[in-house]
């Protein structure tokens, strides 16, 4: 497993609609070297499953489940208190 200090990550998740590929879907892991100007990409991942993406949030003692973007989207930011506590607003 490699820890990488990136500028930029990316994660791409790519139909795949060609008959002589692998698998359906084609996930690409990318990222900008904090100081380069370049994409390197990490792996490539051919899996026939559908793909899912996990939002969690180190807390130091615990990590949390977080809302995708698409979350927020449809039902707006929560807010939370120090505690980790969804506020009533």
């Amino acid at each position: 497993m490699s820890i990488i200090k990136a500028k930029y990550c990316e994660i791409e998740i790519q139909a795949q609609h060609r008959p002589d590929s692998p698998a359906y879907w084609q996930t690409i892991i990318s990222y900008q070297p904090d100081k380069a100007e370049s994409k390197e990409i990490i792996s490539v991942i051919f899996t026939d499953f559908d793909p899912f993406i996990k939002w969690t949030k180190d807390l130091g003692d615990k990590i949390i489940s977080m809302p995708t973007p698409k979350d927020i989207a449809a039902n707006g930011p929560k807010v939370f208190n120090t505690d980790g506590i969804v506020k009533d607003e």
